[in-house]
């Protein structure tokens, strides 16, 4: 997929989907955290004990709100689409990881208080799938209705626009189906 993805802006969108609308999910409903850390040398073992310690216990607890960390993760989303942001990527290796990291963490971050989510707080994790739904797409809107290429680094595909809208379709369908 990686190889595509240099030539084709749906399968680097393909790629943005399995980060963002695959293996959080997956990931937050296999619960991996203690068999991992199992399996990690004894020594290494106390980075669990690291969120109870003083200094992480904000960002703990930042963690558990459905409503947080539903913005930060349609922030994340958004901040990468930006042309310039996304081209940027593009053109730097570090950045690129960086950017796919954040991907996948934001939706990390996001899937598990809607994993845990109990008696009232189901109502509202539903809502902010619901809301995530909506922006995200937004965001396949105006990538699909554009005019133009927006991103220069696909644009001398000869079937550009093409590509452009199959990325949309590509970001709509699974990523619709994952939030509903």
């Amino acid at each position: 997929l990686e190889t595509l993805a240099s030539q084709s802006f749906a399968a680097h969108m393909a790629q943005h989907m399995v980060l963002v609308a695959l293996a959080p999910p997956l990931l937050a409903l296999a619960r991996p955290g203690p068999a991992m850390l199992r399996g990690l040398p004894a020594r290494l073992r106390g980075v669990a004990r690291w969120p109870r310690q003083r200094l992480l216990r904000p960002l703990t607890n930042l963690s558990r709100s459905v409503r947080a960390t539903a913005v930060l993760h349609g922030l994340t989303i958004w901040l990468w689409h930006v042309p310039a942001a996304f081209e940027l990527a593009l053109r730097n290796d570090l950045l690129h990881a960086a950017e796919h990291l954040t991907l996948l963490a934001s939706g990390l971050l996001f899937w598990r208080p809607v994993r845990r989510a109990r008696g009232s707080a189901q109502g509202t994790a539903l809502m902010w799938l619901l809301l995530t739904l909506m922006h995200t797409g937004l965001l396949g809107a105006l990538l699909a209705l554009s005019p133009h290429p927006l991103y220069p680094s696909y644009a001398l595909r000869p079937d550009v626009l093409a590509d452009q809208q199959l990325a949309v379709l590509i970001m709509w369908v699974p990523m619709g189906l994952v939030y509903l």
